[in-house]
């Protein structure tokens, strides 16, 4: 081919990528191997705006971080609004970031409104979120029946009325590796990642942020649990509400296990709990470690027991509740200390494994050089960590020599602090200093 043609060939493509980008359609043809991709904001407000996007088997890939300050409150989410009009797509993040995401309205609100069974949502982050509705509101969708993996959601979620949580109102499918360090407000069933589980699986995912509920099942975690499967799972913010107040949960009526909580718990009347405020259904292998206060039926894990307890704890010194190696229906009382040791629930068959890359089956490991409450496998908190299998090895320098002399305010491998944008030999020390730690 001759250089004049390949340039002509060049230019055509360049004319068709801007052609295509003014009619509003995104480059991709939809397929799994060959995905819509959103390379920029005029691809989001297309894709957002356009439900033939939003139908089954279409594939949307993010490529690109995307500030949307200048949005406002943006007219165009959220996507998939409702039932008849809903998101059945799978959309990769892509480990990309959605900021300054505001949203205002009614019902099932967030980025995605609602999200058919066929949906799938992985690896995205939505920072500084401000969504503010009546019912069913959360930071990445409002009403969820799909798949939602690897994602995380930071700012604030507020509803009106009821189903309000930090990733998500209403949850009725699979929930994995995902956390959210939003504060959470709202009138009853609320919680710090879903407002209420409906049969959904929720599993090594967290929450941190504060939840105020205005009159019941307000938790952690999760507001009202019913008939799901919550497992390997902690909640830390405080949770504040009147009735059925709990630190991971404010009613279980489902199967809890491998879960703690870790957080204050302040409720003015009936079903205050460390863990959950009431529960109807099966607690395994869970502690909670937080102060509890209310006026009638309060407890360190739960206040009214009807299921069955095992290989659980909660710290009755934070709590205030109880003596160290009381048993209160098959949850033993356990010191600060006591909490912070491997041996506590390793003793009990809780998974602690650091080798943990290449698909790891542990669960657990303890945080690194010190004392704390245990946490997720995929949690990093080594510095040079920067693959986050939880130790420093060749994964990681070849993570960091992906990114060599590249400036990025967001780089992954921009380890050395004060943090300056750029991956430089700096950086390269840390990862000398910790080489090997964590296996």
């Amino acid at each position: 081919m001759r250089l004049s043609e390949l340039f002509s060939l060049v230019v055509l493509g360049l004319i068709s990528s801007i052609a295509l980008a003014a009619q509003g359609i995104l480059p991709g043809s939809g397929t799994q191997t060959d995905p819509f991709v959103i390379e920029d904001f005029a691809d989001f407000q297309a894709f957002c705006g356009s439900n033939s996007y939003w139908a089954n088997e279409i594939y949307t890939r993010l490529d690109t971080d995307l500030d949307l300050t200048a949005a406002g409150i943006y007219p165009k989410a959220p996507i998939g609004p409702n039932n008849n009009d809903r998101y059945n797509g799978h959309f990769n993040g892509n480990g990309h970031i959605i900021r300054n995401l505001t949203v205002e309205g009614e019902s099932n609100l967030g980025l995605f409104g609602y999200l058919h069974s066929s949906a799938v949502i992985t690896n995205l982050g939505i920072e500084n979120v401000r969504i503010k509705g009546v019912d069913c509101v959360g930071g990445l969708c409002g009403k969820k029946y799909g798949t939602i993996t690897q994602c995380y959601v930071t700012g604030s979620v507020t509803g009106n009325y009821y189903f309000v949580g930090g990733l998500c109102g209403i949850n009725s499918g699979p929930i994995t590796q995902c956390y959210t360090t939003s504060s959470v407000k709202g009138r009853s069933y609320i919680g710090g990642l879903c407002g209420e589980n409906d049969g959904g699986t929720i599993s090594l995912c967290y929450a941190t942020g504060n939840i105020t509920g205005g009159e019941k099942y307000a938790g952690g975690l999760c507001g009202w649990h019913y008939e799901g499967t919550i497992t390997q799972c902690y909640a830390t913010g405080s949770v504040t509400g009147h009735d059925f107040v709990g630190g991971l949960c404010g009613e279980n009526y489902g199967t809890i296990s491998q879960c703690y909580a870790n957080g204050s718990v302040t409720g003015d009347e009936w079903g205050i709990g460390g863990l959950c405020g009431e529960n109807s259904g099966t607690i395994s292998q869970c502690y909670s470690t937080g102060p509890v206060a209310g006026e009638v039926g309060v407890g360190g894990l739960c206040w009214q027991y009807i299921g069955t307890i095992v290989n659980s704890f909660w710290n009755v010194g934070t709590s205030g509740i109880g003596r160290p190696g009381e048993n209160y229906f098959g949850a033993i009382g356990k010191t600060t200390a006591q909490m912070q040791d491997i041996n506590t629930f390793l003793n009990v068959g809780w998974d602690f494994n650091a080798e943990t890359a290449n698909g790891p089956e542990e669960t657990w490991h303890m945080p690194f050089n010190i004392m704390g409450y245990p946490m997720l496998w995929w949690q990093k908190d080594i510095p040079g960590d920067i693959a986050g299998s939880y130790g420093v090895d060749f994964e990681d320098v070849a993570a960091l020599s992906s990114q060599w002399l590249r400036a990025s305010a967001e780089s992954s491998a921009d380890l050395f602090e004060p943090l300056d944008g750029m991956v430089s030999i700096d950086d390269l020390q840390i990862i000398i200093d910790y080489w090997l730690s964590g296996r």
